[in-house]
């Protein structure tokens, strides 16, 4: 019944032109579609248009969430790192001409996840679990993410380099990293929904 309502939500989105459209394409992403449907799917309703009338209109929290999660369905479905590194740095630009530096610490963890997983050689693998170079300084991000920062912000560095761990064979980390996301229970956010499987599995 919730996929068949979600649908309907978006044949109304098409119908009925909205300029919150982008909301219901994030909820009907994040909650319905992907769990019936392919990752690609999810993929085709995080429009350019819908992120740009986020941005546009002042929006961008629903921007920030149509980015992130358009990052992850393309990254889970196999897109080339290249073109995505391109596109997350795009968005990146956007807000960063904006000013709004609190958003733009959510995109550099996805970013540096890119960034480390393109890195051609290095002596020890395991430095490639630290999330440091062109995108961000973990070291510093830590800092800038207080107590007081969105919860999410905190999520989004374990869960980025927990997959850099499990990936690289660091099986050992990557449950360690489990442990700190589960604990702090940043998995119940609303806005992890399309993560829960990655996370438990």
């Amino acid at each position: 019944r919730s996929y068949r309502l979600g649908r309907l939500a978006l044949q109304l989105g098409l119908d009925i032109p909205c300029k919150d459209a982008g909301i219901v394409n994030i909820c009907s992403a994040l909650f319905l579609i992907w769990q019936k449907e392919p990752l690609r799917t999810d993929i085709i309703l995080f429009t350019p248009e819908h992120l740009n009338d986020g941005l546009g209109n002042g929006n961008f929290a629903s921007a920030v969430l149509q980015g992130s999660f358009a990052f992850f369905a393309r990254f889970w479905a196999g897109e080339h790192l290249t073109s995505l590194e391109l596109s997350m740095r795009e968005i990146r630009d956007r807000l960063s001409e904006l000013g709004q530096k609190i958003l733009l610490l959510r995109f550099q963890p996805l970013i540096q996840l890119i960034l480390n997983f393109q890195k051609e050689s290095e002596e020890n693998f395991e430095d490639l679990l630290i999330l440091t170079g062109d995108s961000m300084d973990e070291t510093e991000y830590r800092e800038n993410i207080s107590d007081a920062s969105p919860p999410a912000l905190r999520m989004w560095l374990w869960f980025c380099k927990m997959i850099l761990a499990y990936s690289l064979g660091f099986n050992r980390t990557a449950e360690l990293l489990l442990q700190k996301i589960h604990k702090g229970r940043y998995f119940m956010l609303e806005n992890t929904v399309l993560c829960l499987p990655v996370i438990f599995y």
